[in-house]
């Protein structure tokens, strides 16, 4: 129908009747214009607009004279201009508008308000639930409004059946419920015998009164309770392809009374329903390969042949009741396997690798057992489920076949399979080096193994210059003196040229070849001058190549505790094993590829580099010892070990001392010093020292010409530039008695709050000289010696004035053994060694020359302190009291045992 925009102007008063209705979902409504015009006045157009939909405007659509529907055909035309609505939906509420066009007279326009509401009625009980068997009634109420007189009762079930429900009708399982009252009453009801699964589901009830005609809906949904079905054997089932496999559908529990099942059907993963019990099941179940076994007492069971690995498995779904439309159903999940197929797994492994992985056949949870054996026949392991095994260290008898028996879900046979292991050729750099006849070099740097190619490759001078090279490229570097000579990155080849070597490039390259697997590979390269022999050394014999010199990073090896730092130890060839031991003696074996104790520190055991890279604590700092084995140049000889020791310290504070036992002689010059642990600028510092007083910077400023104050600030650049480094020293020109013991540094930072500060502890100790000799020993033993001699003398003299005295005549032979209470060898004298001047450990001597009014008076005890002049006479402790210090030729002697030394430090 066409349709305008909007409607004409209205010229003829005009109204719709009803002006205001309310109507009900899915009833009808009639509205009517009424113009002020002749009742003999025809209109000649009439139009209608609904109400405005959601942001649209509605447009005004003609309706026809003959009636003729419009568009959804709910529209048709009423008398002279009227329209009635057919099927009243949600979209109907709202203003309408009617407009009719009269010849000579003009056009009349009026509205009118439709109010659409849902089901006048309801259903009562409401959403009412019954167990299957049980009777189900329902009646219709009309809300507030008592229903009057009906002319009919009708009913639309849950699977869309429009039954009417006539009081006098006694077929059928949906009946009127005349119990309740009768249509005169105003009663609709409904009453089912027995609940079946059909009637699950939402119910509506409509009933038309007698007098108006005025249509009553309600609505209500109906839940039936059904006994839970179960499949045996409940699933998962697992099968080989044709098999055959019994399902029967039956009660989990034994329910009332046994049903009257005459319908029982299969359905198949892919869709497909195949009846087994019912009118023309034979044809079907034989088509389909389904028979059925049985079905009597509430128990369905079939038995279908499973030819399709792939369409068969799924759920396959068993339903069974007293017809098709009363049927209940379970479904239970059946794997049908093909024929095992090995999988034959391969992996590639390193010897010595760690941890390694294999795994055999299938991994799912359908293998129950697992049985494997390695190579040689050998039970390997015994699991349940899948096959894996892990090797603690591959070791080369592993190259080969690995076999594994798997016990597999739904298979009537074991089933075998297989992993084949080989060895993975460890990457490995070749590193030569070539002469050409024009005096040119060649550095070979080729890594074999390396299935990626190269990244980049770069070469490092003696000299710490680095080298980026690149393919294709002739001159390279600063001065255009290399050129790249290899066969290109993909096959991992970093060759060098250098066309005219010089002093520079003599020594040791380091050569890194860096992966696109993200490893970095390569050695280092020994470039001696032409005709110069590489050979490997003795060794006893000292080599440069030979040296491993400690490394720490931080260089200073200074860190505070939980800092990141890597320790180690550096050689000029390639390692073939390092390893590392802490202060507390913790012996750690590093491996690039897997780190226990900490990562790998270095570039690799190919560039020489033994490190561990981990976070210190209290417990490493101290002397940690670093042991290498290097390669030698000679495959078949074994690697050489070699250690050394490498210093870190931790330290919770930030000032840690440069050397903490320092050892002089009274009278000679040390040098005591603590520095920053990160190296920050220290605003001041100042020493404590043994005695409790304290060395000032504005104190040490006097030269070494006064020798007034003999403590003089050290450092490189002056004291001022010392202290910007970090660092903080005294130098002790003249060491005296007072000095040694324990001394303190105590530092502040630049840019810390005031009155932070940071101390080191620091110890001089007294060195002891094992040139100098006791002249006390010797003393004491020409005592003894002389002592000796004059028993052994008086004893002779005893014995011979003895024995030649007269002699009574009766007096006894007194035989010579029995003497033997006096020495009776004449030789006894001379046998008897003379005591030697040895230094003994009970006690030290110090001699020093006194310099000038710098020495100060001994503070050992009186009787431990004596002089001797120029003329060898020892004086007493009086004399030494007053002895000139300014004659610089006076010698001065100190006896001091060790216990009391240890005590006066």
């Amino acid at each position: 129908a066409p349709s305008t925009d909007a409607a004409p102007a209205g010229s003829v008063f005009a109204k719709v009747e009803p002006a205001k209705v309310t109507v009900y979902l899915k009833n009808v409504v009639e509205l009517r214009l009424q113009a002020a015009v002749a009742a003999s006045t025809a209109s000649t157009q009439c139009l209608v607009r609904g109400p405005d939909g959601p942001g649209q405007d509605a447009q005004f659509v003609e309706l026809k004279k003959d009636g003729q529907a419009v568009p959804q055909g709910r529209l048709s035309l009423l008398g002279d201009c009227g329209v009635r609505v057919r099927n009243v939906n949600w979209t109907d509420d709202g203003t309408w508008t009617l407009s009719a066009k009269y010849d000579d007279v003009g056009t009349a326009t009026a509205e009118a308000r439709v109010t659409v509401k849902d089901f006048q009625g309801g259903v009562l009980p409401e959403l009412p639930s019954v167990d299957e068997g049980a009777p189900l009634r329902l009646h219709l109420t009309g809300g507030s409004v008592e229903l009057q007189p009906l002319k009919s009762c009708a009913v639309v079930t849950p699977r869309g059946e429009a039954v009417p429900l006539a009081p006098d009708a006694k077929e059928g399982r949906v009946q009127y419920d005349a119990e309740g009252g009768s249509l005169a009453d105003g009663w609709c009801g409904l009453k089912v015998g027995e609940a079946q699964a059909r009637d699950d589901g939402p119910w509506v009830l409509e009933a038309v009164e007698s007098a108006n005609g005025t249509v009553y809906r309600g609505k209500t949904s109906v839940t039936v309770f059904l006994p839970k079905m179960t499949v045996q054997p409940k699933g998962p089932v697992y099968v080989e392809v044709g098999d055959e496999a019994t399902l029967a559908l039956q009660f989990a529990q034994a329910p009332a009374k046994d049903p009257d099942w005459k319908v029982c059907s299969v359905k198949s993963p892919a869709g497909v329903v195949v009846q087994v019990a019912g009118e023309g099941a034979a044809d079907q179940a034989q088509d389909a390969g389904v028979a059925l076994v049985g079905l009597a007492e509430g128990r369905c069971a079939v038995r279908v042949t499973l030819s399709d690995a792939k369409a068969d498995t799924g759920y396959w779904t068993i339903s069974a009741g007293p017809d098709k439309d009363s049927l209940r159903a379970a479904d239970v999940r059946i794997f049908v396997k093909e024929p095992y197929v090995p999988v034959g797994g391969k992996v590639k492994v390193a010897v010595g690798a760690v941890q390694a992985l294999l795994t055999c056949g299938v991994q799912t949870d359908e293998v129950l057992t697992c049985e494997l054996k390695d190579p040689a026949g050998r039970l390997a392991a015994t699991l349940a489920g899948p096959c894996f095994h892990k090797l603690d260290r591959v070791r080369v008898d592993h190259r080969g076949k690995w076999t594994c028996t798997l016990v597999l879900n739904g298979y009537t046979q074991a089933a075998s399979d297989y992993v084949q292991v080989d060895l993975d050729e460890p990457a490995r750099a070749d590193l030569a080096v070539a002469w050409d006849g024009g005096g040119a070099v060649t550095l070979k740097c080729v890594v074999s193994g390396c299935a990626l190619g190269a990244r980049y490759c770069r070469m490092v001078a003696p000299d710490g210059a680095s080298v980026m090279l690149k393919e294709a490229v002739s001159r390279q570097g600063s001065q255009g003196e290399y050129a790249y000579a290899g066969a290109g990155f993909a096959k991992c080849d970093c060759s060098m040229r250098i066309a005219a070597p010089r002093d520079r490039h003599f020594g040791v390259w380091r050569c890194y070849v860096g992966g696109k697997d993200s490893r970095v590979l390569g050695g280092l390269i020994h470039l001696n001058k032409q005709n110069t022999q590489d050979t490997r050394p003795a060794r006893s014999h000292v080599s440069h190549d030979l040296e491993v010199v400690p490394f720490t990073v931080p260089a200073t090896g200074l860190v505070r505790p939980g800092t990141v730092m890597t320790v180690g130890c550096r050689a000029q060839r390639a390692l073939s094993y390092c390893y590392l031991r802490t202060p507390l003696g913790q012996q750690l074996l590093l491996s690039e590829k897997t780190p226990v104790y900490g990562l790998y520190g270095g570039d690799g055991l190919a560039f020489g580099d033994c490190a561990v890279r981990m976070a210190m604590t209290a417990n490493h700092s101290g002397t940690w010892r670093c042991g290498v084995g290097i390669v030698h140049t000679d495959d078949s000889l074994p690697a050489m070990d070699e250690e050394v020791d490498v210093q870190v310290t931790v330290s919770e504070s930030l000032a840690v001392p440069v050397e903490a036992n320092v050892t002089a002689f009274a009278g000679s010059t040390a040098t005591l010093a603590c520095r920053t642990v990160l190296g920050e600028a220290i605003q001041y510092c100042r020493f404590h020292m043994p005695d409790g007083s304290s060395i000032h910077l504005a104190d040490a400023q006097s030269t070494a010409e006064e020798l007034v104050f003999p403590y003089q600030y050290a450092g490189a650049g002056g004291a001022a530039a010392a202290l910007r480094g970090g660092y903080c020293g005294v130098n002790i020109s003249l060491v005296r008695d007072m000095d040694f013991g324990p001394w303190t540094c105590v530092v502040a930072l630049v840019g810390d709050a005031y009155g932070t500060e940071y101390t080191a502890d620091l110890t001089l100790q007294l060195r002891e000289s094992d040139a100098v000799v006791s002249v006390d020993a010797a003393l004491t033993g020409m005592a003894v010696a002389l002592a000796t001699v004059v028993l052994g003398g008086a004893a002779f003299l005893v014995y011979q004035r003895y024995y030649r005295r007269p002699r009574p005549a009766s007096a006894e032979s007194i035989p010579l053994d029995d003497a033997q209470s006096v020495s009776s060898s004449p030789g006894l004298a001379r046998t008897s060694s003379r005591a030697r001047a040895t230094r003994t450990a009970a006690t030290r001597t110090m001699t020093t020359r006194a310099l000038g009014a710098t020495m100060q008076t001994s503070h050992l005890p009186a009787r431990t302190a004596r002089t001797r002049t120029r003329s060898g006479r020892r004086g007493s402790q009086a004399e030494t009291a007053a002895a000139d210090f300014s004659d610089s030729s006076q010698d001065v002697e100190y006896e001091q045992s060790p216990r009391t030394a240890r005590k006066s430090q």
